[in-house]
Formats: structure tokens, C-alpha cells, sequence
């Protein structure tokens, strides 16, 4: 047993008891028990002294740890999701200095030890979805030390997780205060989601986080503005079916990005934001930085899905259907940032009983001389009625060729959230409209200054389609596209 490097019983529910561990088993790194049937762990555990990961996921009937398991000073990861009898953690868990992934989903822990404040090497924290209600003021708790000011004390010891990485808190109950301006001191924070809770705004120390790459906000039922947000390379916002969502960030200030390579913001099934006109005037404004920033070749993706029903007029080149041609300049590709799309996509059967089963995934083709190039992007999940889907490709991406004809064509489908990419294309949807336009750099103050108005105008077609036809999801046909377009011009 001494040469023992893996050991697992994982599925092996009628296990009910664990035997004493013999001698140092220095070599063991890895012990899964995963769906077993035990109610707790042996003293002796403290012998596997090279273990470095410890599983113990959906241990239904495992009610506590031994506080010998603090003497494990290898061990990297403690997973206990799905233990739902585990209410507490051994006191001392702090000893652990180089636990880097504590994972607590679904116990019924309501009390976490103060030690857990001192674990400098914790790069992964996860609450979601505990059965008993919990605060998040009960994990600043752990933070608060006797103190002339205790607040900065508190941004001193919040800074005491200076590894952490990763924080899920989705599902906690968390309400309005319950996210403190703490939260910005977490300067290693990539991962943070705070999914399915009920507050309505949230602290504006969130720009802080500078290395912030997921922010999931999906569900936020009562959330109705965001802070400005971070200054990350990478950065994808999700606020999915926040329904009370009416303001983003103040397009106004600055984000600050430097060297952005990815940027995505969805805010599917969020209607409410339909009336906000400062949502899209800071939309425009995150596509014109982007294109002023001169994106490097490793430029990834930028895109944006949310509600609407009509292109806005800067985008020159429009048409019905789900295809358009674009033609690129004869001249230097330097005089020229990208291309921005915009189309309108719309799920032809909604079957509400499948939202949970069914994601929307999108297909750009680009033809050009016989060439072929596709792009997907990430599923987005259930949209319900019209949604715009807005995107820009770098001039980058174009030096290869000599063409200047471009034909590029949109798909919209809607696939299980499981399986391969291949399964996606099963069950297609409704491209509306597509618009394009090339961005030189003169373009870019006439996008700023000029959007507003724009989608006044595009709101008020939005209205009146909606009046006549007694919905919000109409669709232009050429002529009366034309005809608009003349008329403001």
C-alpha cells in the first residue's frame, strides 16, 4: 500500500465506513468517495500527508470532518458539493495553507470558520446553491477584527485572499447590501458569479477587479443598473433574463480597456432594457473604442446579444433576409478598422418548456473566390422574441486575400445545451434582418455623437410597429426600409 498513488470507491454507495488509514502512505495524491455511503472520515486520515486531492462529492449521509483533516498541509483541492447533512467545517481549517479549491455547493454549512481568512493560497470558492439560507455578510464576518477603523481592516484582511480566483455565490439569497465595496480587493478575482440572487445594484468597487474575465449575473430577477466594469483584457457579462435590468454602465466614463483581445455582453430575454437608450449609446461606444484601439492579429471575438427589433441607420448596408454583400476598399487596408454587424434573429416555435434544454447558437459564412470560413459563437441560451446580435471583425482578419467582394451570411439555430457542436444544428431560427458597415477612422466620432439620436429614431419605428401589429418583434420589408433611410437622410 505504501506505493498507492490513486485510490477510488466513487458510486460505491453501500460503502458506509471508511478503515483506519496504516502508516504514512506518503504517495497517495488522489482519494475520491464520491456518492459513498459514509458518515464520516477516520482520525487516521491525517497519515495520507501527500494528498492533494480529496473528493467527497454527494456524500448524502457524510455529517462531519475530523479536524485532523487540517493536517494536511498538501492537500490542493476539498470538494464536498452535494453533502447535504455537512453543516459545519473543523475550526481550524486554516491550517490547510495549501488548500487552493474549496468547494461547498449544496451542504448546509451556515457557519464558516474564522480561520478560513488566513488560507493566503485559496484560489477557488464556491457557495452555490447551499440549502440553507446564507449571507454574504456572514462570510465578511471572518474578515472583522477589533479596530479604531474596522473598515480598513476589513479591505486589509479581504486582501488576505489575494490568490483567489475564483467565487461562486449564485443562488445564496444575497440581497440588496449584502455585496459590500469589499469585493474590489480581490485582485486575483477571474471568476465571479452571482447569479440568482436578489439585489438591485451592486457596489461600484466591481471595476476594481482588473482581472475579472467571467461576470454571471444570470437570473438577477431584481437587479436594474450595473456598475461600470472592469478594465479586463478578456471580459464576458452575462445579465440573462435579469428582468428588472434598465441601466448598464454610464457611457460616459472610460472603461479603461488596454490591449482587449474578447468582449462579450449578453443580456438575453432583458426587455426592460428595450427603453434604455443609454444601454445602446454604450454599446456603440464599447464597439468604437475597440475599433480605435487598432486590435491586434490575436484579436478573438466581440460580440453582444440583446433585445431589439430594428437596426440601427449608422449601419449603411441593410437588407431583409439573412445574407448581405459587403465590398472592401480598394486602398490601404490601414485606412480602415473593421466591419460592425448587426441582425435581427428572432426562435420561430418557442416551447417554454425546453428553455432549460435548449441554447441559441450562431454561424457566420464568409464567401469570397471559393473560399469559406465559419465562426461560432457561444451559445447564448433560450431568447425569447426579437433580440439583436451585434459583432465586429477586425480589418485583420482580411489582409490574406486580394478579393474585395465579400458575401457573408448568418445562422441562427437552437440545439441541446449537451452533446457536441454538431447536434447544434438540428433546429434552426429566424434571421429577420442583417446590417453591415465598414469603419474607417472618421466613422468613429460620427458613431459616438451620432448613436443616440439614431436609436431615438429606431426606438420610435420600434414603437409604431408595435402599435400597428400589436407586438414589438415586426419586420421591415426593402421598401419601407428605403424609404426611411431617404427620408432621414
Amino acid at each position: 500500500m505504501d506505493s498507492l498513488e490513486y485510490f477510488s470507491l466513487f458510486g460505491c454507495s453501500k460503502v458506509k465506513r471508511i478503515p483506519e488509514f496504516a502508516g504514512q502512505m506518503k504517495n497517495l495524491s488522489e482519494l475520491l468517495l464520491n456518492g459513498t455511503g459514509i458518515e464520516k472520515l477516520p482520525a487516521s486520515i491525517e497519515r495520507l500527508v501527500g494528498l492533494h486531492l480529496l473528493s467527497l462529492i454527494d456524500c448524502k449521509s457524510l455529517v462531519c470532518l475530523p479536524s485532523a483533516i487540517c493536517s494536511l498541509k498538501s492537500l490542493k483541492s476539498l470538494s464536498l458539493m452535494g453533502c447535504s447533512k455537512l453543516d459545519r467545517l473543523p475550526k481550524n481549517l486554516g491550517e490547510m495553507e495549501g488548500l487552493e479549491r474549496l468547494e461547498l455547493e449544496e451542504t448546509t454549512i451556515t457557519e464558516l470558520p474564522p480561520s478560513l481568512s488566513i488560507m493566503k493560497n485559496l484560489r477557488k470558492l464556491s457557495f452555490r446553491g447551499s440549502l440553507k439560507l446564507w449571507h454574504w455578510s456572514d462570510l465578511l464576518r471572518l474578515f472583522q477584527r477589533k479596530s479604531p477603523n474596522p473598515m480598513s481592516l476589513r479591505l486589509a484582511s479581504l486582501n488576505d485572499l489575494c490568490s483567489l480566483e475564483e467565487l461562486d455565490l449564485s443562488d445564496r439569497n444575497l440581497c440588496e447590501g449584502d455585496i459590500p465595496n469589499d469585493i474590489g480587493c480581490l485582485s486575483s478575482l477571474e471568476f465571479l458569479d452571482l447569479s440568482g440572487n436578489n439585489f438591485e445594484s451592486l457596489p461600484p468597487t466591481i471595476k476594481l477587479l482588473s482581472k475579472l474575465k467571467n461576470f454571471k449575473l444570470e437570473r438577477c430577477k431584481r437587479l436594474q443598473q450595473l456598475p461600470d466594469l472592469p478594465s479586463s483584457r478578456s471580459l464576458m457579462v452575462d445579465t440573462s433574463n435579469c428582468d428588472s435590468l434598465k441601466v448598464l454602465s454610464d457611457p460616459s466614463t472610460p472603461t479603461g480597456f488596454t490591449n482587449l483581445y474578447e468582449f462579450s455582453f449578453l443580456s438575453v430575454n432583458c426587455f426592460r432594457l428595450v427603453d434604455d437608450e443609454g444601454r445602446n449609446n454604450a454599446i456603440f461606444s464599447l464597439l468604437r473604442r475597440l475599433a480605435a484601439q487598432g486590435l491586434s492579429p490575436d484579436f478573438y471575438q466581440f460580440y453582444i446579444v440583446s433585445p431589439g427589433s430594428k437596426i440601427p441607420e449608422w449601419f449603411s448596408n441593410q437588407i431583409v433576409g439573412d445574407s448581405l454583400m459587403v465590398e472592401l476598399p480598394l486602398d490601404s487596408f490601414s485606412r480602415w478598422k473593421g466591419i460592425a454587424f448587426c441582425v435581427v434573429f428572432a426562435d420561430q416555435e418557442i416551447n417554454t418548456e425546453a428553455l432549460d434544454q435548449f441554447s441559441c447558437y450562431f454561424r457566420i459564412t464568409c464567401l469570397s473566390e471559393g473560399s469559406y470560413c465559419a465562426n461560432w459563437v457561444t451559445g447564448v441560451g433560450e431568447v425569447v422574441r426579437d433580440h439583436l446580435w451585434l459583432f465586429y471583425m477586425p480589418s485583420e482578419r482580411f489582409r490574406d486575400t486580394t478579393s474585395t467582394s465579400r458575401r457573408f451570411s448568418f445562422e441562427t439555430c437552437r440545439g441541446s445545451t449537451h452533446g457536441d457542436l454538431s447536434e447544434y444544428t438540428t433546429t434552426w431560427m429566424n434571421v429577420k434582418m442583417c446590417g453591415a458597415r465598414l469603419v474607417y477612422e472618421q466613422d468613429l466620432e460620427q458613431l459616438t455623437k451620432g448613436t443616440l439620436n439614431n436609436l431615438k429614431r429606431a426606438r420610435e419605428y420600434y414603437d409604431h410597429d408595435a402599435a400597428a401589429t400589436g407586438s414589438g418583434s415586426g419586420c421591415f420589408d426593402k421598401e419601407s426600409l428605403c424609404k426611411r433611410h431617404k427620408e432621414e437622410i
